[in-house]
């Protein structure tokens, strides 16, 4: 009894040969991201490009490319545009007036005579009246009309003289009466009294220019106080 109480009994329980056999578990892979060499690789590869371009750079010549501001190409070509259409759009009697301005010249306080005084007292009376509706320069009257235009300047030639008919037609003024006045180089060579009988009036005048009178000649429409109403100029040349 004392031999059984002094004895350790040790059971160990195996079970690995009662289980069934087992397949062999399969290798798997395992990948390991090294994230500081990849960042240290990209690092390095974009030095590498930095400086291949900054040698390339300087290298080769900087193209220059021209800019053009098409604001300030529109606002040239508006400003000519407009100039333009301003210069052919100005008033027909801000040119009239223009142009006997620039004939005028007027002289100093101690220069000033009689002669300049008349010429400018002259030039303040030119008009154009509405009541003159025709007027030129003809071959001839037939009928009362104009026949033929005179080619300017007119060609004179010793053989014969040539005949120039000055025709108007006057409206609204009768009762009244106007001059046929004819000039040479400033002139006076003819003038003819002309009464209007009608509220349409066409008259004519004419003047044979021989050879020898070769010059500038004038045809005037005036009334009595000496107004321009119409005037027409024309050189005969030899």
């Amino acid at each position: 009894m004392e031999e059984s109480k002094n004895t350790l009994r040790v059971k160990v329980k195996y079970q690995g040969l009662k289980q069934p056999n087992k397949k062999p578990t399969e290798t798997q892979m395992v990948t390991q991201w090294h994230v500081g060499r990849i960042i240290a690789v990209i690092i390095l590869l974009f030095l590498i490009g930095l400086t291949i371009y900054f040698l390339n750079r300087g290298s080769s010549q900087p193209i220059i490319t021209p800019v053009v501001n098409t604001k300030t190409v529109k606002n040239i070509l508006a400003e000519k545009t407009i100039k333009q259409v301003e210069k052919f759009s100005e008033p027909f009697h801000s040119v009239v007036t223009q142009t006997v301005a620039s004939n005028i010249v007027k002289p100093s306080a101690n220069v000033i005579n009689k002669e300049v005084e008349a010429l400018l007292h002259k030039e303040t009376k030119v008009l154009f009246n509405r009541s003159v509706t025709r007027a030129l320069l003809a071959k001839g009257i037939y009928h009362k009309e104009p026949v033929g235009n005179i080619e300017r300047p007119l060609m004179l030639n010793k053989t014969e003289a040539k005949s120039v008919f000055y025709f108007t037609e006057i409206i609204d003024m009768k009762g009244k009466y106007l001059y046929h006045q004819w000039l040479r180089n400033n002139k006076e060579v003819y003038k003819r009294k002309i009464n209007i009988l009608g509220n349409r009036w066409r008259a004519s005048t004419s003047k044979l220019i021989p050879y020898s009178k070769a010059g500038d000649w004038t045809v005037r429409l005036v009334n009595k106080q000496g107004v321009i109403l119409n005037e027409i100029k024309f050189k005969a040349i030899k």
